[in-house]
């Protein structure tokens, strides 16, 4: 009795022809096939000195977001990311050799990101690019399509400070 009950009232359920519409929409796809390629465009990494620091840590800036893998022990890491647009400002500690790198994030403030040690002038150059990326954001300029590797120089002399 139950079955014919769920057979007659899954018949009388009418769904509308638009929810049911199966084809992609092609301009989407587009969209997020773009979003892909440009979030697996690497434009600077760098990673901790292995010396000093047992299981080195590693920085990857790309167009739309830093990721941030600290490791702790073999085969064990924290992966942080921050979106470009979320950054709040960059902070570079130097001392003779080594610097230490502190990104902070506007919106989550325990999604701060310390990295040390890194060679100093690696730290600079990471600096001057994510500044880079920050002021292009906060122009409205797409840093997805604007920026790809060999445009990188040119984000970098917007991030880098005037002395």
């Amino acid at each position: 009795m139950l079955r014919r009950f769920a057979t007659i009232f899954q018949s009388s359920k009418k769904v509308p022809s638009s929810s049911l519409n199966t084809q992609p929409n092609l301009e989407e796809q587009k969209k997020l096939q773009t979003l892909v390629k440009n979030s697996t465009r690497i434009l600077y990494k760098i990673n901790s000195v292995f010396p000093f620091d047992f299981f080195p840590d590693t920085l990857l800036i790309d167009p739309l977001k830093i990721n941030y893998i600290h490791r702790t022990f073999f085969l064990e890491e924290e992966v942080k990311s921050i979106l470009i647009e979320n950054m709040g400002h960059v902070i570079v500690s130097s001392g003779p050799i080594f610097s230490t790198l502190t990104i902070v994030d506007t919106i989550y403030s325990t999604n701060t990101i310390i990295m040390k040690p890194i060679i100093k002038k690696q730290a600079f150059k990471a600096q001057n690019i994510l500044q880079g990326l920050i002021v292009s954001k906060k122009e409205n300029i797409d840093t997805a399509k604007a920026v790809t590797t060999t445009q990188i120089s040119t984000v970098e002399a917007i991030g880098k400070p005037i002395v």
